[in-house]
């Protein structure tokens, strides 16, 4: 049988990747399986405004993000759905501290707020010193070097 790869991570030459914009889509987790949704920015949100009073800005890798689990099961919406906040989830898969920097960078003036969430986890700092992250080749299938920025 013939494996498929649905591509949701693109190379961005500022940041490294980021995931595919305006995706809805159902990824493989173990036996089961969950979506994602991604805005016009390439990041695991909704394009609709929400009405929160507090505005934050949540910066992370898999965990931040929420890999294995659908968008409003995720963490940082269920402080959303808790308090009367708004949260702007700008993680992706993979990131190094460096990255959710300059993610931070490239979109501030773009997404209005009021406070950021800074979410490294130890392996981040680790990434930072990686110039290329391993990828899976979308057509072939084979594993291939994604550049990344590093500090």
């Amino acid at each position: 049988m013939a494996k498929t790869f649905r591509q949701i991570i693109q190379y961005d030459e500022n940041l490294g990747h980021k995931y595919v914009e305006n995706i809805f889509a159902r990824l493989r987790y173990g036996n089961d399986g969950y979506f994602i949704e991604t805005d016009s920015r390439g990041f695991r949100n909704s394009d609709e405004k929400k009405a929160g009073k507090l505005k934050i800005v949540a910066l992370g890798d898999s965990y931040t993000a929420g890999d294995g689990v659908s968008n409003q099961f995720r963490f940082t919406d269920s402080i959303e759905k808790e308090f009367d906040c708004t949260i702007t989830n700008l993680a992706v898969s993979g990131y190094g501290a460096d990255q959710q920097l300059l993610v931070y960078e490239k979109f501030k003036d773009q997404i209005e707020h009021d406070v950021v969430l800074f979410l490294p986890h130890l392996d981040d700092l680790k990434r930072n010193l990686l110039s290329a992250r391993e990828g899976i080749d979308k057509n072939s299938g084979n594993k291939i070097l994604i550049p990344k920025p590093f500090f």
